[in-house]
């Protein structure tokens, strides 16, 4: 014991120490459980707890179970792996040497209190646009509202959208956003105005030939003039389309028929362009742009009369029917007459070679009668 004592403790033990270590020993050694190495045998399996080597084997079966579901999970995870080391690669990478680069690179901000200012002020707008963002995006809509309109005949509604953009423009001139919605709104009313204009060679009712005038006055596209001689001109356009497509009248029957349809054509859309006319422009009638408008009808009619009288007037039997289409062009000078329009005088001069002043004369009697 003394041997155990110095071999452990050396000669640095006080007379106390090595009394309490030695008590120590001699109880430890007395003691048959703590010396007793039964429990950690074999032969213990029979008592039904496990022995040191059958729970070092258990864990060793579990380690390998961990080491194979490791090794699946990550052959069924390759590429994920890959991916994810070539992402830390590259993130360790710009964190070492491009970030400090691009540090080196910023120069030091010198902020004063005028600048201080000018930040605060954009972060209270940008707090501002954000909380109307709606009403923002609202505006930005204007110009596909303004073709919606348009594209269901709401005209007048596309013209308030334009008067409102104006409106933007005026109040707020330092924003871009406002001038490019104008323009975009602007580009829409163009398309507006030519299919407008489009319309007055078609037939349109006298109704619809009003409101399209008021828009165009509204845009304000030309003068009082200019917008007459629109007005003329489309009308006569439609005037010409109407006795286009008469032509098949030509294969299906004689040519006094199409030549008593087509004085029909002129009397009736002639008197209603003259009428729409004085209609729309009480105040601003222009009797040369009547006229020249009724030189325009009696050129035509008498291209189409002059073309067709020599072949009908080589039949007898085609005299009464001759005289039934003088006494239609009568009524037709008789009914341009109305808006000033010396229609006979025109028609006389140019059909004198083909219908006589005795032809004239009888006509003119049986309309008195």
């Amino acid at each position: 014991m003394s041997l155990l004592l110095q071999t452990l403790g050396g000669t640095n033990l006080t007379p106390d120490e090595a009394k309490e270590c030695q008590a120590y020993l001699e109880e430890l050694l007395v003691n048959d459980g703590l010396m007793c190495t039964d429990n950690f045998t074999t032969t213990s399996a029979a008592s039904g707890t496990k022995t040191l080597v059958e729970e070092i084997a258990e864990l060793d079966q579990q380690q390998r179970q961990i080491n194979d579901k490791l090794g699946e999970l990550t052959s069924n995870h390759r590429d994920v792996l890959i991916q994810l080391e070539t992402d830390v690669t590259t993130v360790a990478e710009n964190l070492t040497i491009k970030y400090p680069e691009e540090l080196t690179q910023i120069p030091k901000l010198q902020i004063g209190s005028t600048n201080i200012d000018k930040l605060m002020s954009q972060v209270k707008t940008s707090s501002s646009v954000i909380q109307h963002i709606d009403s923002i995006l609202d505006l930005l809509e204007l110009p596909s509202l303004a073709r919606l309109c348009i594209t269901q005949g709401n005209y007048h509604e596309a013209l308030e959208i334009s008067v409102l953009v104006r409106s933007y423009c005026i109040r707020f001139p330092q924003i871009e956003a406002f001038k490019l919605i104008q323009a975009q709104v602007d580009a829409e009313l163009q398309h507006m105005v030519k299919g407008l204009i489009r319309l007055l060679s078609t037939n349109v009712k006298a109704h619809s030939l009003g409101k399209i005038f008021q828009i165009l006055t509204k845009l304000d596209i030309g003068t009082s003039e200019s917008l007459q001689l629109l007005f003329l001109q489309g009308r006569y356009r439609f005037i010409l389309q109407e006795l286009a497509s008469l032509k098949p009248l030509l294969k299906l029957s004689n040519k006094m028929t199409y030549l008593k349809r087509s004085v029909e054509v002129f009397r009736e859309h002639g008197y209603a362009t003259l009428y729409s006319y004085q209609s729309l422009f009480p105040s601003a009638t222009n009797p040369l742009l009547v006229s020249q408008f009724c030189h325009q009808l009696a050129d035509t009619l008498t291209e189409i009369l002059v073309g067709n009288l020599a072949e009908t007037k080589a039949y007898p039997e085609n005299d009464g029917s001759i005289d039934g289409l003088l006494l239609q062009l009568v009524y037709l000078t008789k009914s341009l007459s109305k808006f000033g329009a010396n229609f006979e005088v025109l028609l006389k001069e140019r059909l004198s070679e083909w219908v006589t002043p005795e032809d004239w004369v009888r006509n003119i009697k049986k309309t008195s009668s």
